[in-house]
């Protein structure tokens, strides 16, 4: 299910930085476990609003959060990941509390997993048994999706598994193999692979639209034509409106990115730069001299 990390919080989208810690301070003092002993809705309560928080106190996972929405935002963020560099238990000793832990349970105030609470307020922390690695995979693996098999080495033991790339992925994002991860004495954690995506040769991509760079000559800027380009589906056929300028981005809509889990679909975009012959022969010559005349 969705979250609204504002409506959580009770802030607006606009709230500064010091209006989300205030906010924070206040729910977390009404609903620490601590406070609420043996109350699962306040315990439940408080793990939302702490997630909330470390979220949008984070300028960056902020930025990504209002940007892709809350479900393209776990998509690329695991639990470890969200409460990482958080400032949580600094707060909380504040107001004399032990520390928040990982997601789904507590480091220290008594909380011990899922399990009940304990009156030592500074348990010891939770195993972490999830591990993370990266994967570089291609623009075209990265726009298509696919699969690939991924070795994995337990001590002499050695497993080979397939794992599937979405279409639509995008730099950054994680992949999450549930089990795949470090044996513990509270079961196996899990495996995040993070993606990292090759640089093409001619294209690029910034989010889900792709940019091409295209070279025209100077008599096609002027005129306007037709030029070929290469493109991750073969070669495209694009008009060039007369008057081009230098650095002008000639946009294909939908001919982009099928955003990862979604209906929308980025744009091709063909950025234009103008071939300056610097060796005319004499027939180039006279005509550019001939236009010259006319003042253009």
């Amino acid at each position: 299910m969705s979250k609204d990390y504002y409506k959580i919080l009770g802030v607006g989208k606009s709230a500064t930085p010091k209006e989300i810690k205030s906010a924070y301070r206040k729910l977390a003092m009404k609903h620490h476990p601590d406070k609420n002993k043996g109350d699962a809705a306040a315990e439940e309560k408080f793990k939302t609003i702490s997630e909330a928080y470390a979220v949008l106190s984070d300028a960056e996972k902020r930025k990504k959060y209002d940007m892709f929405g809350d479900d393209k935002f776990r998509q690329q963020y695991s639990p470890d990941d969200i409460f990482g560099g958080s400032n949580i238990n600094d707060i909380l000793r504040e107001f004399g509390f032990g520390g928040f832990g990982g997601f789904g349970g507590f480091r220290t105030g008594g909380f011990r997993g899922r399990g009940g609470f304990g009156e030592n307020p500074f348990e010891q922390e939770m195993e972490n048994l999830d591990v993370t690695s990266t994967m570089e995979i291609s623009l075209e693996e990265s726009v298509r999706g696919g699969e690939r098999q991924v070795t994995l080495q337990t001590g002499s033991k050695k497993e080979v598994i397939n794992v599937k790339i979405p279409a639509g992925i995008r730099e950054g994002g994680k992949l999450r193999l549930p089990g795949k991860g470090q044996s513990g004495r509270s079961g196996k954690g899990n495996l995040y692979i993070e993606i990292k995506i090759a640089k093409h040769p001619t294209i690029s991509r910034t989010g889900d639209d792709l940019i091409v760079h295209a070279d025209i000559p100077l008599s096609t800027a002027i005129l306007g034509g037709s030029i070929e380009i290469n493109t991750l589906d073969g070669l495209k056929t694009v008009k060039v409106p007369a008057g081009t300028e230098f650095g002008q981005k000639i946009r294909i809509k939908g001919a982009g990115v099928k955003e990862l889990n979604k209906s929308h679909t980025g744009d091709l975009y063909i950025e234009i730069g103008i071939n300056i012959p610097k060796n005319l022969d004499d027939k180039q010559r006279k005509a550019v001299e001939d236009i010259k005349k006319t003042g253009l």
